[in-house]
Formats: structure tokens, C-alpha cells, sequence
């Protein structure tokens, strides 16, 4: 009869100490868990399926293209204005009758007089001799050069009039960031796009895969990867008078906790990253400790994703974000497909947490290691 007791009492021993296992050395909290606070808590929770990653590429692909349009606009070509300096060269044929002597600049042949270069004044007007005052705002080289030839045509012999722009102050760019040289850009015929800006300060000086173009128009910005803009050229934005271009450095990360062969801060290109490639570039998951259906993202995720994938969030942050979880299953062999599909965002947070059985072998050492001195000192004592 005492031996039923003392059977008993260990038994009831050994299931008070299991209960009490929490206070064992873990890496983070188990699948169920996650999947109970998930449940009660104000964590979403989501089993991504193709058509749910799916969704969500498409979703980021619409937003892009969406604030694209918004970017695209006709190839610039230079208008003048207040500001710009130009330069004004008249050629009349002999025998010239107006600018025979006026400074020639070429001493057989067509008489050609210069006129010094000169800025567009506060009136949008330049001085141009025997032509008088010409508002040149708003008008291409070819169009001043055809209005000054119409004031000429009857006091020159068969006038020329070729018309260059030295300094287009009033249509230019500035480039800021990991470039060569930042400075401000004047756009023309030859410079227009994003390319020919970056081209024309010497490049970056970041490495391409981690390198961010982002351009500010009127309150307004988007974001290009600069590898991106090497492939597509459709993303080779025309540029407008006024445009701010920022080349940056982007370190985008994901942090790896849990049972990975390695605890760390992954940064990533700035194209992006599957979380099938994440999980390769830090060692995979543990195969001695690890649980093949708790891998987790965390992620702060729009509202409207939700909705769309058919979760409704029940709690929504200051920043208009939810907090969710994607829960991987790897013990299906269809989820290593999803992993290869689904991207990576910058900041996320991936956990694989550990084997319920890794528990219960910690806490069976446990056991052994406090047990094992007991029958030792009973055997000696007797």
C-alpha cells in the first residue's frame, strides 16, 4: 500500500514539475502558443495559400504601378525663361548690309555678329541689336531664332539666326545622395530622363543591388530600385523642371530568432527577397530542434490585404497597420512552393520556434538530473 502511494505521489510529482516547465530555458514561445494568443489576442493570424501570396504580390505590384503613372510625363524639351542664359549668333549673306562690320566673326564668306550672352530678365525679355527687346518665356531655341529672323528679314541681307542656351537656370534638377557629385542639373535635349541625370553626375557610389533612385515632384515621391531601372526601361522616369532625386542606400532586413541556424539581421536587396531565400542565407531551420509547422512572419500588414485574403483585423495600430502572423507549415510539402513565393518586407520579423519535444526532453534531463542523485545516495546508504 505504501508503494502505491509513493508511485502516486511521483507521478503527481512529475506532472506538477511538467506543468511548471515554462520555467525551463526556451528560445521564444511554442506553435501553440502563438496560435492560441493569436486567437484571443489582437494578433491576426493567417495560413497563406498560393492564391493568398498571390494577392499580396499583385497588391504591390498595383500600388507601384499606380504611383508610376502619377510620374509619367512627356519627354522635356527646353523652353526659355526667366533666368536662362543665352547666346545669340546672326549670319548675313553678302553683301551684308548691317552687320558688314559689327564684329565679324568670320572674315570671307557670310558676315556673323555675336551677340554677347546675356540672362532673361525679370520680363522674360533679352536685347538683341537692331531686333530690339525680345520676350523669349515659354519659347524653344528654334522658335526665338524664328522671331528674331522675322524682325531682321527686312534690314539684313537674308539674315541666319542661330540661337544656343548656355545656362538653362530656370528648367533644372537637383541630385542629392550616394552619388559622384550632387548638384543641380539643367535639363535639354540631351538630358531629360532619370539616367541621363545620374549618368551626367558620374553615378552612384552605392552598391546597385542595395541602391534606392527616389524622386520628389510636387509633393509627391516614389521609389525605384536602382537595379530595377537597369532592367525595365519603362522605369527611366522623364524628369520635369523642379525634380528632386535622391539616390539612397537602403539597408532592408528581416530579423531570424528561433530555431534557425542562425539568430540574425538579414539585410536584403532592394528588389526584395522570398522568405525561401531568406531562410537559405541564414543556415535553415534546425533540424534537431526545430518545428516543421512553426514558422512564423510578423509583420505589420495594411488592413486592406487583410480584408482582401477574407480576415476581418480586430485591432488596428496608430499607424494604420495590423499586426499579423503568416504561419507556415513545412511538414506539408506544398508550403515549400509558398515559401518560394512569398517576399520578404523590410522590418519583418521571422520565428521558427522550437519542437514541442525539445521541451519535453529538456524537462526529462531536468528530471534525470535532480532523480539521478537521489537512487545514487539510496544505493550507497545501503
Amino acid at each position: 500500500m505504501l508503494t502505491f502511494f509513493k508511485r502516486g505521489f511521483t507521478i503527481l510529482s512529475l506532472v506538477f514539475l511538467y506543468n511548471c516547465s515554462a520555467l525551463l530555458p526556451q528560445s521564444g514561445p511554442s506553435t501553440s502558443a502563438i496560435r492560441q494568443e493569436a486567437t484571443e489576442d489582437f494578433i491576426q493570424l493567417v495560413e497563406p495559400n498560393i492564391k493568398a501570396i498571390n494577392f499580396l504580390k499583385t497588391s504591390k505590384e498595383k500600388d507601384f504601378l499606380s504611383n508610376l503613372k502619377e510620374f509619367q510625363a512627356e519627354r522635356f524639351f527646353p523652353r526659355l525663361d526667366i533666368g536662362d542664359v543665352v547666346e545669340v549668333i546672326i549670319y548675313e549673306q553678302p553683301p551684308a548690309v548691317l552687320f558688314a562690320q559689327a564684329s565679324p566673326l568670320i572674315q570671307a564668306g557670310p558676315s556673323a555678329f555675336q551677340v554677347p550672352a546675356q540672362q532673361v530678365d525679370e520680363n522674360g525679355n533679352i536685347n538683341v541689336p537692331f531686333a530690339g527687346f525680345v520676350n523669349v518665356r515659354g519659347k524653344t531655341p528654334e522658335e526665338l531664332s524664328a522671331e528674331i529672323y522675322e524682325r531682321l528679314k527686312r534690314k539684313a541681307n537674308n539674315p541666319q539666326v542661330v540661337v544656343r542656351v548656355l545656362d538653362h537656370r530656370s528648367a533644372k534638377v537637383t541630385i542629392a545622395g550616394n552619388v559622384r557629385e550632387s548638384r543641380s542639373i539643367p535639363l535639354s535635349y540631351n538630358i531629360y530622363t532619370l539616367l541621363d541625370v545620374i549618368s551626367a553626375v558620374g553615378g552612384i557610389n552605392a552598391p546597385v543591388n542595395k541602391t534606392i533612385i527616389k524622386l520628389n515632384r510636387k509633393g509627391k515621391s516614389i521609389e525605384i530600385p536602382f537595379e530595377l531601372l537597369l532592367k525595365d526601361p519603362q522605369l527611366n522616369l522623364n524628369l520635369s523642371p523642379g525634380d528632386t532625386i535622391t539616390v539612397v542606400y537602403k539597408s532592408q532586413s528581416a530579423s531570424f530568432l528561433g530555431a534557425t541556424g542562425k539568430n540574425e539581421e538579414l539585410e536584403f536587396e532592394a528588389m526584395g527577397i522570398t522568405l525561401a531565400q531568406a531562410l537559405a542565407r541564414v543556415g535553415g531551420l534546425r533540424d534537431d530542434i526545430a518545428h516543421a509547422k512553426g514558422v512564423f512572419v510578423f509583420r505589420l500588414e495594411k488592413p486592406e490585404n487583410l480584408v482582401a485574403l477574407g480576415v476581418q483585423p480586430r485591432a488596428i495600430t496608430q499607424d494604420g497597420r495590423v499586426p499579423t502572423v503568416y504561419n507556415f507549415d513545412l511538414s506539408k510539402g506544398e508550403s515549400f512552393f509558398l515559401l518560394r513565393e512569398f517576399e520578404l518586407k523590410d522590418k519583418d520579423i521571422v520565428y521558427v520556434s522550437t519542437a514541442p519535444a525539445v521541451q519535453l526532453r529538456k524537462f526529462l534531463q531536468t528530471i534525470s538530473d535532480i532523480i539521478t542523485p537521489i537512487f545514487q545516495i539510496r544505493i550507497l546508504t545501503r
